[in-house]
């Protein structure tokens, strides 16, 4: 046998080797990767199988879509109620906003009535002390008639129309004292509803404490608020000086137009109409 013969032979044995290696190796990886796909008993040492691994996950992801299907529906169910819940807020703000300047309103309103029965009250006040006063001249004067008639009086007979006349004056006279003082009981239980003191002295104070000095609070309009009140002395017709924050430079007059306790609203006396300033709160006042 010579060289080729030699080589040929060899390459047949390598080959034969070749084929019976590849026909075990198709063997056994057929057998491997049935197992690996379909194996359901993994007690034989094999690995679950893919294809039952794949169902696994399959009913996995079917159930997750079921939940993430309940859970947005979930979601959109909750957004519903949100915009439900914020629109019912906006509703319940709106209506309570209704509500506070409905109230707002009707306190300005009372306020209002209040200033206007306070007023009343001042003027029936001066309407009563003006009606004592002419009461108490009236019953001065006609004592003194009566003694002078009765002093000159020698013939009674000569008088007696007079004297009548006199009388009957007299008990009307009598009359209108009577509903004066019915005025100043009425008065005087407006002024107790209203707080106010119904001291008839009180209110015929024509000037205020000299040593008072109050300061503005604020300002509307051509009126200023400061903060003293009826508790200091103060009385509506009382004036002041209205000065600036540190006393040096005069502004103009203000008359005191309503009081309370510790506050006095004040109006400006001695500018024109057309005229017009700014108050800066805590300039002072001062009486004139």
């Amino acid at each position: 046998m010579n060289l080729v013969g030699k080589i040929f032979v060899v390459l047949i044995f390598v080959l034969s080797l070749v084929l019976m290696s590849l026909t075990v190796a198709v063997y056994m990886t057929h057998t491997n990767w049935y197992v690996y796909v379909n194996n359901t008993d993994t007690s034989t040492g094999y690995p679950l199988g893919i294809a039952p691994q794949l169902a696994n996950v399959q009913e996995e992801n079917a159930n997750l879509r079921k939940a993430y299907a309940t859970l947005l529906g979930d979601f959109e169910k909750a957004l519903q109620e949100s915009t439900n819940a914020k629109s019912e807020i906006v509703a319940v703000k709106e209506n309570q906003t209704k509500e506070v300047q409905e109230l707002k309103e009707t306190i300005g309103s009372s306020y209002a009535e209040m200033n206007t029965r306070l007023d009343d009250t001042h003027k029936a006040l001066v309407t009563i002390a003006s009606g004592h006063e002419l009461l108490r001249d009236s019953i001065k004067t006609l004592q003194k008639e009566v003694t002078s008639i009765s002093d000159k009086l020698s013939d009674r007979t000569g008088f007696m129309n007079e004297i009548a006349q006199l009388e009957r004056r007299n008990r009307e006279l009598a009359s209108r004292n009577d509903d004066l003082k019915n005025e100043n009981v009425l008065a005087n239980e407006v002024l107790t509803y209203n707080n106010m003191v119904n001291d008839l002295e009180y209110y015929r104070t024509q000037t205020p404490p000299v040593s008072i000095q109050g300061r503005v609070i604020e300002q509307a309009g051509r009126k200023i608020r400061i903060n003293v009140g009826s508790d200091d002395g103060i009385r509506p017709g009382h004036k002041f000086q209205l000065l600036s924050k540190d006393g040096t430079t005069y502004i103009c007059d203000v008359e005191v137009e309503n009081v309370m306790p510790d506050v006095a609203t004040c109006i400006f006396s001695n500018l024109r109409s057309e005229q017009s300033i700014n108050v800066i709160p805590g300039c002072i006042v001062r009486p004139l």
